[in-house]
């Protein structure tokens, strides 16, 4: 049986365990940046290794799609592109090109 007081000791080894595993595999030189989302948790940067005009493309594709952004502020939990806070995603995008093609309009 387990409860919620366990919660923080779990996360701690799952944490443990991932760091372990990454070291090992730059050992081995088989590390990839990628992080498979739906083995990510709430911990890891996973839009960090897309670039970031991926993250400017999906976030138009977003905002063409979901104009009211109700998948991006209303539901809970997953890996809403609005709630990332890397480094990596906070960007500029008025220095990046703007001239992709994202589909219809």
């Amino acid at each position: 049986m387990t409860s919620v007081e366990d919660d923080g000791k779990v996360d701690a080894a799952i944490r443990d365990l991932v760091e372990r595993a990454n070291i090992e595999a730059h050992k081995l030189n088989a590390t990839d940046d990628n992080i498979y989302k739906d083995y990510a948790t709430a911990w890891q940067d996973l839009y960090g290794s897309v670039g970031e005009e991926s993250i400017i493309a999906l976030k138009d594709i977003s905002k063409r799609y979901d104009p009211s952004q109700l998948f991006q502020n209303a539901t809970p939990g997953g890996f809403e592109l609005t709630f990332q806070t890397s480094a990596k995603i906070i960007i500029n995008q008025s220095k990046l090109n703007r001239n992709t093609h994202l589909g219809p309009k």
